[in-house]
């Protein structure tokens, strides 16, 4: 149902909903200027295209007939000619989509290079913990029981030692 729905606007008909509410947030400017600015005075009114024009503030078709009808509106009060205002700038609605695409792309560009090396950074932290002689997480269980195993094994040869020698000095351990 969706897919069917037209987006007019002002006698325009917007391909997407997000270029029908860019055109209706620009409407909402055009009806805010007039409401603020005394658009009947062509100084007013020349100095809202102008800046209208420097900052770009209108893209769609909406903003660009407001500003088109601007400026036969300033021309046709003879003050100032046609040739001595700005020209209303179209930008190609496929070259910024492209721009925009470009710019995505780069970025994930760079996000797939940092996760890389982040994936090479942690491989080589694996590998250095798994070979490093330093108990650790992937090994420690192992060491510990390799220390108390040293220990009993020292501790047997310790006690066989001293009963050899209580055996030779005739000690004996019934002293009860």
């Amino acid at each position: 149902m969706e897919e069917n729905k037209k987006y007019v606007l002002d006698g325009f008909e917007y391909e997407t909903k997000e270029d029908y509410e860019s055109a209706l947030n620009e409407q909402k400017g055009i009806q805010f200027l007039f409401k603020k600015y005394n658009m009947k005075d062509s100084k007013v009114a020349t100095t809202v295209y102008n800046n209208a024009i420097e900052k770009e503030l209108f893209k769609t078709q909406t903003g660009i007939s407001f500003m088109y009808e601007l400026r036969k509106k300033i021309s046709n009060t003879g003050k100032i000619e046609a040739e001595e205002l700005k020209t209303i700038k179209i930008k190609n609605v496929d070259k910024q989509k492209k721009e925009e695409v470009q710019k995505l792309s780069d970025k994930i560009k760079i996000s797939i290079g940092i996760n890389c090396i982040l994936a090479i950074v942690i491989v080589a932290m694996i590998i250095i913990a798994s070979t490093s002689g330093n108990a650790n997480i992937m090994n420690y269980e192992a060491k510990i029981q390799n220390k108390y195993s040293s220990w009993e094994s020292e501790l047997k040869e310790r006690e066989k030692a001293i009963k050899e020698k209580e055996a030779e000095l005739n000690i004996s351990n019934d002293n009860k």
